[in-house]
């Protein structure tokens, strides 16, 4: 593989999130690892928010410290409006930019409230594809309760469907293993798109493509993540989510 691989950055964008916008975006464009592209994926939000992200694709350098002064002519901000009136959910905003994206490049997931937290993380992930890797996630910090809540090295020659998964850090892949995977992977029996479990239902099918082609995985044992949020247990959301787990590793890969 190349060295300095391009990154494609997915931040899903969702309600009113101006308080932590900024910070998103300062912590992808300040990484040490200088070919990348932010995309700001907008689901259901605000028209300010809305507006927010449309100013800073368009003028992002103009957004960033003082103090930064690096190269940045391969670092871009793209700004992917919702376009229609139904809410999209984590993992169909993600797909919408991932099927129009064409150049080989590692692909990162980061969420509307949460951010890196280490300049060098890109740097890090990219080392580990050039050792081999087909799939990297880093450690995190979950702010309220300062702890790490991450899935640590799986191994790879067990089924990954079988294995305990832990969301709420970053995660990586290849764009070309995306590309293999049927879309009946991401969607219920009825053909809706899942609403929940976006981490599962997008990176289960993918290691198991990785384990079926030969290639292995690499978590890297740093915190980059920062990831906001608190922990909600019952309810029909909670309930829901555990019910498409379940399913999901049920039903197992989908040729």
């Amino acid at each position: 593989m190349s060295k300095d691989l391009k990154f494609n950055i997915i931040a899903r964008i969702h309600g009113d999130c101006l308080s932590t916008l900024q910070r998103l975006v300062t912590s992808v464009l300040v990484q040490t690892h200088r070919n990348l592209t932010l995309h700001l994926a907008v689901d259901e939000s605000t028209e300010e928010v809305n507006k927010a992200c449309k100013f800073i694709s368009e003028n992002h350098w103009r957004t960033m410290p003082p103090w930064l002064t690096q190269p940045h002519q391969n670092v871009n901000v793209e700004f992917w409006p919702n376009e229609t009136n139904e809410r999209l959910y984590s993992l169909r905003n993600t797909c919408r930019v991932l099927d129009a994206l064409e150049e080989e490049s590692i692909i990162g997931v980061i969420d509307t409230d949460d951010q890196l937290c280490e300049v060098r993380c890109l740097e890090w992930v990219n080392n580990s594809y050039e050792l081999g890797a087909k799939a990297v996630w880093t450690s995190n910090i979950w702010e309220p309760y300062s702890v790490n809540l991450c899935s640590n090295e799986l191994d790879d020659k067990q089924d990954v469907y079988k294995h305990r998964w832990v969301s709420s850090h970053f995660r990586t892949f290849l764009l070309s293993t995306y590309k293999k995977i049927n879309k009946a992977n991401f969607k219920d029996d009825e053909g809706n798109w899942m609403k929940r479990c976006e981490d599962q239902t997008l990176m289960l099918p993918i290691i198991n493509k990785i384990h079926q082609e030969g290639g292995g995985t690499h978590h890297i044992d740093r915190p980059c993540y920062l990831y906001r949020g608190y922990q909600k247990i019952g309810g029909d959301a909670h309930q829901y989510q555990q019910g498409m787990e379940k399913f999901i590793r049920d039903r197992g890969y989908i040729e």
